[in-house]
């Protein structure tokens, strides 16, 4: 793999809005109960709809990165195939 001077800078953008983004969330967060399970200010719901986020989220993540070593395709490919196969059929 080959970087070119757009895919660095689009790599030091990404961690630099990361960066930013967690020292602006670190002003909210005293200490790990806040971080874990933010400071236990979560309604029931609220934190039920966070933790089902989580899950599908990990689970996605783990399948469709499962599905692009079993399949030799990134996941991204496979979608778009999909896709264009339903597309095609209106």
């Amino acid at each position: 793999m080959h970087f070119h001077l757009l895919d660095w800078i689009i790599v030091v953008v990404y961690l630099g809005g990361t960066l930013a983004a967690g020292l602006y969330g670190k002003r909210y967060v005293s200490g790990l109960s806040d971080f874990l399970v933010a400071g236990r200010q979560l309604g029931t719901f609220i934190g039920v709809a966070t933790l089902a986020a989580t899950e599908i989220g990990t689970i996605t993540f783990m399948y469709y990165a499962e599905l692009g070593y079993k399949t030799g395709f990134a996941s991204f490919i496979n979608g778009d195939r999909k896709s264009t196969r339903l597309n095609s059929s209106h």
